[in-house]
Formats: C-alpha cells, structure tokens, sequence
C-alpha cells in the first residue's frame, strides 16, 4: 500500500467516525420531559425533538452541548423565521435556557474543522385547564373541563439545513382523569382529530355516591410525559347507594341472618323480606307487597341486627334507600336476587346402619343426621322390642348401653318420627335395623 493510499483510507475511516457521531447528535438536555425524532420528507438525516412542559411561559427550553468547550468556539443559533436565517443566541457556552419553540443549531469550531448539529425545541404550554361543576342531581355530578393548549409542530427542513414552510402537527393524545379525593374515579383518552384547534370542553359524571364534601381535580397525561393539573372546586353529592350484607347466607332451619346496612349518603329506608321464592309463585292469594313479605309488612329500621328464618327455602331480601337534598329525593335500591338468595337448608333425616362404640371418637354413638327439624323423637329397640334408648334432640344419640351396661354386638332396632320445617310440614316416620359392632 503506498503512502497516497494510506492516507485517503485514514481520512476515509476519520469521516465515518465523524459523521458517525453527528448521527447520534452533541445536543441533549436533562430537563426535557421527552425526546421524539423528526419525521423529513426531504431525504435529510432527522433530528431530535426535545419536548418541554409548560403550564405559564412559552421559554422553558434548555439544551447542552455534551462535551468538553475548552479550545473550542461555540457558537448557538436559532431560526429566524421572518429572515430565513439563523440568528446567533449565544456563544462559549455549554448551556443555553430559556428557550421557545424553534429550530436550534450549534456550531463547534475546534481549529480545525467547523461541525453543526441541530435539534428542535418545542414547547408543550397548556395555557388554562379549568373545571367547575356544571350540574348536581339524583344521577351524581356533571363536571366541565375546560381547556386551551398551544399546538405543537415542526417545519420540513431540506438538506442545505433550510427551514421549509411545510409544517408538520404532532398528534395530541391526551388522558384525562377525573380525581375525587387525590383518587383517580373516571378516566378517558382524548385524541384531537384537529391539532390545531386546542380549545374546548369535555365533561365528566361522577355517578359515585359519597358522604360530606369532597374535592374534585382533573389531571391531564399526555403522550410525551407531560403532566398537567386543573383548578380543584370542593362539592357534596344527590347520588345514593343502597347496599348491604347479609351474614350467614346459608344454613339450617331455624337461621339467625344479621343484615347491615351499607348503603351510602342515605337516610330513609324501606326493606323488603320476601317469603319463600317458591311460595309466592304459588301463592295465588297475593294482592300486593305486603302479601309477599315474612312478616306482611315493610321494616324502616335502617338495620336489622338480626331476623330468624323459622322455615325452610329461598329468601331474596330488597333495600330501598333514599335521601332528600334540595327538595330532590334520590333512591336507590339493592335487591338480594334469587340466585345470591338466602337459603334455609330443606330438612333431612338421614340415619346410619351401623356404629362402632369403643370410644375411639369415630362413629361412637347411633347419630342421626338431621337438618332443619321442627320436632323429633327417636327409640332403639333390642331383638325382643324391648326399648333401650329414647331421645329427642337429634344432636344426641345412642352410646350402646342399656342402664349403664354394655349391649351386645348384633342387630338392633330403631324408629324415627320428625317433622321439617317446610312450609306444609314433610312428615318423617322411619323404621328399619342397624349393627353395633364392638371389637373381640
């Protein structure tokens, strides 16, 4: 290789660095909420875009050279777009601030060779974001938000480092959330179909009920990191919520249910306790509510600490809560539906056909299991029908002694009458035989 060719390759090798680190740019700024490339149609390297958030002044931008100014000029320009030409704004600095919107060149002259480099500066300003409270009625609150907002754009620039005419809107996609006690409730995103048309109102309805007084505010997220707040107004609410808890849901007969009311900025109540679901479709003698009820008649109480379901079946349970505001009376109503109904457990008699009484605390009594019972008796009888144990409560049951002594393995005898407590009555008279079995 001879020197002429050795040197061409070295300052070929030296440009591609060079243009390689143009590519990446020397500008930068910490202070940017987000950088976003340019989008030329004229063949031209794109820039960055440095974007700043503003909600007062149109002069928030900063940029910075990233390396070292000593032994260097400096030189910062921006785009004059009355002349067409670049206007210089600063010199020997690292740091330019203050800046609005615009097309921003800088130019480092290290002695040897001159280099530019160049980046947009845009100015996010959203000038008013204002809410007020428009409407108040049973529905909740109806708030307005009203907006202004600077558009946002750049210009095409050609290769000769030329600002064109040609303007280029970036797309505003904007999240607005409604906040009620620092809490987000209701958020939507808004995209501008119109970029350059920035002034309007959107509105928000917080259906929510709540107690006292609570603070609104409205938050504006957009898609370039920037984050905005409006004024915060302070409002009661008409709306109600009727709603409550029912413990236990399920169970035997009869069944102790405690109903807490939960419901929310109410003050007058009307709950409904129907009767048996199956009842009242079959009940053809019901005229209105009332004839529908457990007790025939409504309960105002705003709880009820207890009720006691004496019968078996599918009881649904209705709250109607209401508050007056304004001369405006507000309801809401929670209903307790067939399929969350509550249930009394149908009545059962199920009996065993053997037992093992070695005191080994499995199957050591003749047990019946019995559900939902309104009266019971049980006997046990020997071979000879002699009676040996008569008992009437069916949580109790036969150990396998007759006046205190052990009976003998084999075949006993019993005979269960009970009656549920479904509404007529199910009738249980049982009879048949069962094995005490003892270990040899």
């Amino acid at each position: 290789m001879n020197m002429f060719n050795f040197k061409f390759t070295s300052f070929f090798f030296l440009g591609m660095f060079l243009i390689s680190i143009q590519s990446f740019g020397q500008i930068s700024s910490s202070a940017a909420n987000t950088v976003i490339s340019t989008d030329y149609n004229t063949g031209r390297v794109n820039d960055n875009i440095f974007i700043f958030k503003s909600s007062t002044t149109n002069t928030v931008g900063e940029l910075k050279y990233e390396f070292e100014i000593l032994g260097k000029n400096i030189d910062w320009y921006k785009w004059n777009e009355a002349t067409s030409f670049y206007d210089n704004i600063a010199t020997n600095v690292e740091n330019v601030s203050n800046l609005s919107t615009g097309f921003y060149k800088l130019s480092v002259d290290d002695g040897i060779d001159v280099e530019n480099y160049y980046a947009w500066v845009i100015v996010n300003n959203r000038k008013e974001i204002k809410i007020k409270l428009e409407l108040q009625n049973c529905a909740g609150n109806k708030i307005s938000v009203d907006y202004e907002s600077d558009a946002m754009f750049y210009y095409q620039v050609d290769k000769l480092d030329n600002v064109l005419a040609e303007r280029v809107l970036l797309k505003r996609e904007d999240k607005y959330i409604l906040e009620r006690d620092a809490k987000p409730i209701i958020d939507f995103i808004y995209d501008e179909t119109n970029y350059l048309n920035l002034t309007g109102s959107l509105f928000f309805t917080d259906t929510n009920a709540f107690e006292g007084v609570s603070d609104y505010k409205v938050k504006v997220e957009d898609k370039y990191n920037c984050e905005f707040e409006s004024n915060e107004i302070s409002s009661e609410t008409f709306a109600v919520e009727a709603k409550f808890n029912v413990e236990p849901k399920k169970g035997e007969a009869p069944l102790d249910v405690k109903i807490t009311n939960q419901s929310i900025n109410t003050d007058s109540y009307q709950w409904f306790l129907y009767r048996d679901t199956d009842r009242i479709k079959e009940d053809r003698d019901i005229l209105n509510v009332e004839d529908s009820l457990v007790n025939n008649q409504i309960l105002t109480d705003r709880d009820i600490e207890s009720y006691t379901y004496l019968y078996s079946g599918n009881y649904i349970v209705k709250l109607i809560a209401s508050n007056l505001a304004d001369g405006l009376e507000c309801k809401s109503t929670y209903l307790l539906s067939e399929d969350l109904a509550i249930i009394v457990d149908t009545s059962l008699v199920d009996i065993p056909n053997f037992f093992t009484p070695n005191g080994d605390g499995k199957n050591d009594l003749f047990k019946v299991r019995a559900e939902s019972l309104l009266d019971f008796k049980g006997v046990v009888f020997n071979r000879w029908g002699q009676e040996l144990y008569v008992w009437t409560d069916p949580t109790e049951g036969w150990n396998g002694k007759h006046n205190g002594r052990k009976c003998s393995p084999g075949t006993y005898f019993y005979m269960i009458k009970a009656r549920g407590r479904e509404v007529p009555n199910k009738t249980y008279v049982e009879k048949g035989s069962f094995m005490l079995i003892r270990e040899k």
